[in-house]
């Protein structure tokens, strides 16, 4: 599915989104690379812009490079956050530092593991 979404995409593209027959493709570039954000064709963009800008705001401060390398060597910190922002019960009133703050803490479970 995702490699439909480099055969969407122009030289031209102005805005933010793409669509195939499949799904619509919600999209940041990150440097060289892109953040895509999935959803069905029936979707809401302007729902999920907020959910990608605050994922691509946290990679591109976890990532000073922002190449394929630093972000394979950072994924479960990525995977973490993007869960967070993602999951978040209303994604508009989640900020950065909450989702840095929330990363940072341990579960009762992390902790009985450790012992």
């Amino acid at each position: 599915m995702l490699s439909n979404f480099t055969r969407c995409l122009s030289s031209s593209q102005q805005h933010s989104y793409v669509e195939n027959e499949e799904a619509l493709f919600i999209f940041q570039p990150l440097n060289q690379l892109y953040l895509v954000l999935v959803a069905s064709k029936d979707s809401n963009v302007l729902q999920y812009i907020d959910c990608l800008l605050l994922s691509g705001r946290f990679i591109s401060n976890l990532c000073s490079m922002l190449d394929e390398t630093e972000i394979v060597e950072k994924y479960s910190e990525i995977i973490f956050a993007l869960d967070e922002i993602v999951l978040a019960s209303d994604p508009e009133s989640i900020t950065l530092p909450q989702v840095n703050s929330n990363l940072l803490m341990e579960s009762r479970e992390e902790e009985l593991q450790e012992l």
